[in-house]
């Protein structure tokens, strides 16, 4: 998509993503580069995602909001009841994972903290829910698992997934209470292999389901300390398991049924001690072990798919601590080969809870720092020139200069357009055939072209009125953009390059802001974006509506641009400063992705 902005140009040094603490390795081994996309901002300790095959996403916020990402990119709380629920210490709704069925019975699954009287837990449990066919509202329908110990909450555990037999996994947490590990009549300090079809039915084949105890039954494996991640191997049935360590020891675990893990704090009665190793002599050894300190490392996945080259099948795992995102490559047998990390995660998101890979292939990860976390979409970089990528173009006076690649050199083509006192300068894909051409408006009227050759005698029509600003972008996902204008917070957009009225027309941002236009989320559709300074709001919906992407980039008096710089389908920022330019591929804070020195200063910059 190709964007008008309005530029003012300054010389200030770039600003950068706040630095924070990094891990010992810093540099990619094997795996490709990535682009990392906020797609749902905002929120406050997302927990958990799960998705349906057709690219739907739930997620949970521990505090107590469940939500819906449809695929079109609209994002949604659901209506539910969560009297009943629990919030205290690490307590709160927490795993979530869609039922293998959920195409056709729209049953999911929930972890959370359980309470009948305000504020006093009772203890933790599984809930089964549905959602309506709209995914507007979820209902309880019965509890899978109950008896979950909980203390003040710290300890909770609660990550859910299935296997291939359909089988749910249960990781808890110790409630950090001395004894409960190793006491396999207590659910506490577990992975939990359980039936969906009632409430604490075990799955066959348990290694203790001939225990007069019940509970006992449900048990899978035991001797862990606080369960944070579970996942699949794909091409296998076999689960990994990941728990947090005390001062020292995060572990991955291959969970073998009946087997000890070894955590042993000491026993029932007195303070909790949290001075016995992770893994006592004799038990399960873990697979990877972080060593002091921890790393307080969580919610994994296997990466699946060519495009994650060397990485494919390997488990990555966040880390909340220290900000990064693990990736192990595993051997056959499933012990760890060599560690690395991915570089775009590192230090620059803050902490990082649960990581799950999509349907579409690309990898999604929660940020976990209270308040304005975001849920990320990792995806490799495509390698080389892509053809759906941005180009830079400058335009200086009523001539366009145009570049093929985002590199430093000279112009690839050049025209002459319009006047250089008054009009406007557009580049738009008028058309639908993938290419930026020229335009220009002036006192309301539009000039614009399907060519860069500007030879090619246009077409006019109004719209708008003298002194608006204009803008140009896809509204309706039919791959044409179209013309808009804005006039003191107030948007009017139209699907037609043609003389008419509005088709859309709402409010978003405030008079005397910088105006821009991208394709935030990748459906297709382009949504508003206004600019302060060097702080950017951008919303997904041509509506009138709060933002979906807050984030500064760039310093006040930058020229400021838009373009789908790396070819992924998704507009993200871009500054200059004079004839540099300083691009990213995410819509976040961070530092740029691509630099390189084109045109002068006083031009104004386009993508196209």
């Amino acid at each position: 998509m190709r964007r008008m902005v309005a530029i003012v140009l300054g010389a200030v040094v770039l600003s950068t993503a706040l630095v924070l603490t990094a891990p010992p390795e810093s540099a990619r081994a094997a795996g490709p580069a990535v682009t990392v996309s906020p797609i749902v901002s905002s929120l406050a300790i997302p927990w958990d995602i799960s998705f349906a095959t057709d690219g739907t996403m739930l997620f949970t916020e521990r505090a107590g909001r469940l939500s819906v990402r449809l695929p079109n990119g609209t994002v949604r709380q659901l209506s539910a009841t969560f009297t009943d629920l629990f919030v205290g210490s690490e307590t709160g709704l927490m795993g979530i994972q869609v039922d293998p069925g959920f195409a056709t019975n729209r049953v999911f699954y929930t972890c959370q903290g359980f309470q009948a009287t305000p504020g006093v837990p009772v203890d933790i449990r599984v809930v089964k829910w549905t959602v309506n066919s709209a995914l507007t509202v979820a209902t309880k329908v019965s509890d899978v698992v109950t008896g979950l110990p909980i203390s003040s909450g710290r300890h909770g555990g609660c990550r859910l997934r299935f296997d291939t037999a359909g089988y749910l996994y249960v990781g808890t947490g110790d409630s950090a209470t001395n004894g409960v590990p190793q006491n396999r009549t207590s659910l506490g300090g577990k992975v939990l292999r359980v039936l969906t079809s009632g409430t604490n039915v075990p799955a066959p084949g348990n290694p203790f389901i001939g225990s007069a105890n019940a509970r006992e039954r449900l048990v899978f494996t035991y001797g862990h300390r606080n369960v944070q991640g579970l996942a699949l191997r794909p091409g296998s049935n076999t689960m990994f398991s990941v728990e947090h360590g005390t001062g020292c020891d995060d572990e991955v675990n291959r969970l073998s049924a009946g087997a000890d893990y070894g955590w042993r704090p000491a026993p029932v009665g007195g303070s909790y001690n949290e001075d016995e190793p992770m893994t006592a002599p004799g038990a399960t050894a873990a697979l990877y072990s972080s060593g002091c300190p921890t790393e307080a490392l969580s919610g994994a996945t296997f990466l699946v798919g060519a495009q994650w080259g060397a990485w494919n099948g390997a488990l990555v795992v966040p880390a909340l601590k220290n900000s990064y995102l693990r990736v192990m490559l595993l051997n056959p047998d499933g012990s760890v080969r060599s560690t690395e990390l991915m570089p775009e995660l590192t230090g620059t998101y803050g902490r990082l809870r649960t990581a799950q890979l999509g349907p579409d292939g690309a990898l999604y990860v929660t940020t976990s720092n209270g308040s304005n976390d975001a849920i990320l979409r990792v995806a490799p970089r495509p390698v080389g020139p892509q053809p759906g990528a941005d180009s830079p173009a400058v335009v200086r006076g009523s001539t366009f200069y145009f570049r093929n690649s985002l590199t430093s050199g000279q112009a690839d083509h050049t025209a002459v357009y319009g006047n250089p006192a008054g009009d406007i300068p557009l580049i738009c894909d008028w058309n639908g055939d993938g290419v930026g051409t020229l335009g220009i408006v002036r006192d309301g009227v539009w000039w614009i072209s399907d060519s860069i050759d500007s030879t090619v005698p246009p077409r006019s029509f109004f719209f708008g009125n003298p002194g608006d600003i204009p803008i140009c972008g896809d509204w309706d996902g039919d791959g044409r953009d179209g013309p808009g204008v804005v006039r003191d917070g107030g948007w009017w957009l139209r699907n037609l390059a043609s003389t008419g009225p509005h088709d859309i027309a709402f409010r978003y941002g405030n008079p005397g802001d910088r105006v821009v236009v991208g394709d935030w989320n990748g459906d297709r559709r382009d949504g508003p974006g206004v600019t302060r300074g060097n702080v950017w709001w951008l919303r997904n919906d041509t509506s009138t509506g709060p933002h979906d992407f807050a984030f500064a980039y760039g310093n006040p008096g930058d020229g400021q641009l838009v373009g789908d710089w790396n070819g992924d389908g998704i507009d993200s920022p871009g500054v200059t400063r004079g004839p540099s330019w300083y691009l990213r591929n995410a819509v976040a804070t961070g530092p740029h992705d691509i630099f390189f020195t084109y045109g002068t200063f006083g031009d104004v910059p386009f993508g196209w």
